[in-house]
């Protein structure tokens, strides 16, 4: 890799890390260890990079805290896996969703503490598109048809719920709506930390232009 500011910048950084494990007898796994430049440019090249004789592989994602972070910032992705997940968990929880001695509610509840917090975990400090928010709410009428099946028209045919009726159905609490809510209490969370907190200060930062 060229000695490029990114280059010495990640040296730098890397070996005050490095002097500081040390310190605590702590040493740095280079399988694990990885780096990722987060940009929107299409031309970058990813490369491996070499620090004291030790090379990190470059990638363009990773999996931190159980949310994605790729190097394009775009939130499409983790709301691929999260929707995975869940139907992992949804999985792993069918026989109680069928379970024809457990109402409607309770099934309800099951999904709300179990399936839906999966699927919404790290939702507060993401900012999803329309896009995004339509795809849950797929997910989520998916799980509704399973809870509360379909509906017996007046002339005695069955037909799949229309999205109006599930929301009567759960009094409009939609996985969107639970994720605004949550994204709510947590900007009154930062709102009440103290100004020392890395978080405040960086929600309350504001960008200056280099001519100033």
């Amino acid at each position: 890799m060229s000695d490029s500011p990114l280059h010495f910048y990640i040296l730098g950084h890397n070996l005050t890390l490095q002097k500081e494990a040390e310190k605590l007898g702590l040493i740095i796994n280079t399988n694990k260890t990885k780096y990722m430049q987060v940009t929107r440019k299409t031309n970058i090249i990813k490369q491996d990079i070499e620090v004291a004789g030790k090379y990190y592989e470059a990638v363009n994602q990773f999996i931190y805290l159980g949310s994605q972070i790729n190097s394009k910032n775009l939130i499409k992705e983790e709301i691929r896996l999260r929707i995975q997940t869940g139907n992992r968990s949804l999985f792993a929880n069918k026989k109680l969703l069928r379970n024809k001695d457990l109402n409607a509610v309770s099934k309800l509840q099951i999904y709300k503490s179990i399936v839906r917090l999966v699927v919404t975990f790290g939702s507060e400090i993401r900012a999803m598109t329309v896009t995004e928010q339509n795809r849950l709410l797929i997910f989520e009428r998916r799980v509704f048809g399973k809870i509360y099946g379909p509906t017996e028209d007046n002339d005695g045919t069955w037909r799949i719920k229309i999205n109006e009726e599930f929301e009567i159905l759960i009094k409009k609490e939609t996985i969107v709506r639970f994720i605004k809510s949550q994204r709510l209490r947590w900007a009154a969370y930062v709102i009440r930390m103290d100004t020392i907190r890395t978080v405040k200060k960086l929600t309350d930062w504001e960008p200056r232009s280099s001519n100033q």
